[in-house]
């Protein structure tokens, strides 16, 4: 790591890309660990780090989180929120997608990163007015973090705010009227 980027030398990338070997899974574990320990910032939404997301994107990728260990699918999901809050819907959209999809094959649908990676597919899909896709996820997330984490949980009540949404876009009023209600009764 040189300055304020993240560089994988040739001869590393190229060891990484060989996964066929103890060895290299060895590497490739360490080059997990290497990313995820420079992320900017621990979410990805402050705007002077997003420079420095910019820069570890690139390599976070080459890695591919959707079999990487539980570091880097954390660093993959706060790079999302980079990408997200930069607007780059399009972009975390496939990104999103697959990971979510990798992950929910080998980890438990309650995992935190597999919620997290469903809730940022959720809002790159709401985000492109793909309402009704961003429903069934958030119906789906609500769900879980209800049972999770319980009804006053700040997640939670992000994941009710974030259905409530998409009903209103979908033109279910009453039903958003509802579950704003319901969110701001289980602020107080």
């Amino acid at each position: 790591m040189g300055g304020e980027s993240l560089q994988l030398h040739r001869l590393i990338q190229a060891v990484v890309r060989d996964r066929h070997s103890e060895q290299s899974d060895e590497d490739q574990r360490r080059a997990e660990l290497l990313v995820a320990a420079a992320e900017p910032d621990n979410i990805g939404t402050d705007p002077g780090s997003w420079p420095e997301w910019a820069k570890l994107l690139p390599h976070l990728i080459f890695l591919n989180p959707a079999i990487g260990g539980p570091e880097l699918r954390s660093a993959a999901c706060n790079a999302l929120w980079y990408l997200l809050m930069l607007g780059e819907y399009r972009t975390a959209l496939p990104l999103a997608d697959a990971w979510h999809e990798s992950w929910l094959q080998r980890q438990d649908p309650d995992d935190i990163d597999v919620l997290r990676a469903a809730d940022q597919l959720a809002v790159a899909h709401s985000r492109l007015g793909e309402h009704a896709k961003a429903r069934r996820l958030h119906e789906d997330i609500l769900g879980r973090r209800r049972r999770i984490l319980g009804e006053n949980h700040p997640d939670t009540l992000t994941s009710a705010h974030r259905l409530a949404i998409d009903l209103r876009q979908l033109g279910e009023h009453e039903a958003a009227h509802q579950l704003d209600q319901d969110t701001y009764d289980h602020q107080t």
